[in-house]
């Protein structure tokens, strides 16, 4: 898994996809204050050690998920 893609969601301003190489990996969440960061099935590696921690920013969760994968 490399390259990560970022993109808000059609319907809904609160949620981002993080896809790679065309499959969403995992997700952004801002629930109130702060962000989530989740991962989806597909997400191939381990451990997904972002999961439930509230970041204060988009790219702040976006460059825990790409740490992750590193």
């Amino acid at each position: 898994m490399n390259q990560l893609q970022l993109r808000q969601h059609e319907g809904n301003s609160n949620l981002w996809w993080v896809s790679s190489q065309g499959d969403d990996v995992a997700y952004i969440t801002r629930p109130g204050n702060g962000y989530l960061a989740w991962a989806t099935w597909r997400w191939k590696s381990a451990p997904a050690d972002f999961v439930g921690k509230r970041f204060d920013s988009v790219d702040e969760a976006l460059e825990a998920v790409t740490k992750s994968l590193t």
